[in-house]
């Protein structure tokens, strides 16, 4: 069994209301795959 994790440019749960739109995914893995990388991760 895997995960499916995305990793987000901030921290949804300490970012202001109206910070969170802003907030965008710069990592998405789906079934162990990584589906989405924006490369900001090194």
């Amino acid at each position: 069994m895997v995960a499916d994790p995305s990793v987000l440019s901030a921290d949804i749960f300490t970012a202001g209301p109206a910070a969170i739109a802003g907030i965008r995914s710069v990592m998405t893995m789906v079934g162990g795959r990584t589906v989405r990388e924006t490369g900001v991760i090194r």
